[in-house]
């Protein structure tokens, strides 16, 4: 009897295991470069709904050539919120062929607030708030975006 407790204590011990580090890899970010204006930018690259979902969350800043871009199958709708965002962004829309097609400065931070694009797009590209009129970013601009579709 002691034996099947120990057995049965391992069994389960493992699968906790399993899903943590299962869960852990989920939300690991790869990143890219990107070049916006002249100016190089390190990438998160959110692909899967964890990713997604956690974003820029709980981080208190965000270095000034730093940010995360979000990936989706189409162009489409795509509302985002501050929700446990710690930092004002910039949130730009992408379309599928690289036009900037909206670009939102987040400033209220927390806020449940829907912020959307106008235009379809398939990306949101996330920056250090007003950074986008500092580079002199505008929606109509072309973004190269290299090895994300991959």
């Amino acid at each position: 009897m002691a034996k099947n407790i120990i057995i049965i204590s391992i069994i389960i011990g493992l699968i906790v295991i399993f899903i943590f580090f299962r869960k852990s890899s989920n939300t690991e970010l790869n990143t890219t470069k990107i070049t916006l204006k002249n100016k190089d930018y390190q990438i998160e690259i959110a692909r899967n709904s964890s990713q997604k979902a956690t974003g820029l969350s709980n981080r208190k800043d965000l270095c000034s050539n730093c940010g995360m871009i979000f990936i989706f199958n189409k162009d489409g709708a795509l509302p985002f919120w501050m929700k446990d965002t710690l930092i004002p962004l910039d949130m730009i829309w992408i379309n599928s062929q690289g036009r900037v097609t909206d670009i939102i400065t987040a400033t209220e931070i927390k806020s449940l607030k829907l912020l959307q694009n106008t235009q379809p797009a398939q990306y949101v590209l996330e920056l250090n708030a007003n950074e986008a009129q500092k580079i002199d970013l505008k929606v109509g601009d072309i973004i190269s975006l290299p090895n994300l579709n991959d």
